[in-house]
């Protein structure tokens, strides 16, 4: 009769074991193709192949006459979270209302979580005494990363306002991206 558990390692096996899930996972999800080398837990055993592709910005505006603002919001909070590896996205305004919101919410409260980002961004700006919101913020929180993005625009009244755009991912965020993001959605919003 043999063991019910086998503690033999045959390294074979292993392998093409991990590289038949690898290759469906990557099939399921678009990440770049990875190689296998003979050492399955070496270090060096997983190279990277191909940089994962930025995903580009939507190209609908707010003056679209044939788009719903709703599918507009829609379409740059699913860059938003694409481009930046969050899990929810969401547009508030400067009261921490939310305008429009995006990905999976799991336990979080949405409406306190944009109205506690909007007040931490509002504080800072009158902790330091300047004369505007900044750009960006980001806050490292139990379990992931929560980051502002203020994008100041002109409302119909012509009095200087802002939206907040407010990440929520387990991935620490990158300020290259996190500039691109707030750029095109300043760039959008100033059509809306």
């Amino acid at each position: 009769m043999t063991p019910k558990y086998d503690s033999s390692y045959d390294r074979e096996q292993a392998t093409a074991l991990a590289q038949k899930l690898h290759r469906r996972f990557r099939q399921s999800r678009g990440i770049p193709r990875m190689v296998v080398e003979d050492e399955p837990m070496a270090a060096r055993s997983i190279s990277t192949t191909e940089p994962r592709p930025r995903p580009s910005a939507p190209s609908v505006s707010f003056d679209d006459r044939d788009v719903y603002r709703e599918d507009v919001w829609r379409a740059l909070l699913d860059w938003a979270i694409e481009l930046s590896a969050s899990r929810w996205a969401c547009v508030s305004d400067q009261r921490g209302l939310i305008i429009a919101e995006q990905g999976d919410k799991g336990d979080l409260e949405t409406e306190e979580t944009a109205s506690r980002i909007a007040s931490a961004v509002h504080s800072l700006k009158h902790s330091t005494g300047e004369a505007t919101v900044p750009s960006i913020v980001s806050l490292r929180a139990s379990g992931g990363w929560i980051t502002a993005l203020s994008c100041p625009f002109e409302n119909p009244s012509h009095e200087k306002s802002h939206l907040i755009i407010s990440l929520v991912g387990s991935a620490s965020p990158v300020a290259e991206l996190s500039e691109k993001i707030r750029d095109v959605f300043s760039e959008k919003i100033s059509t809306f």
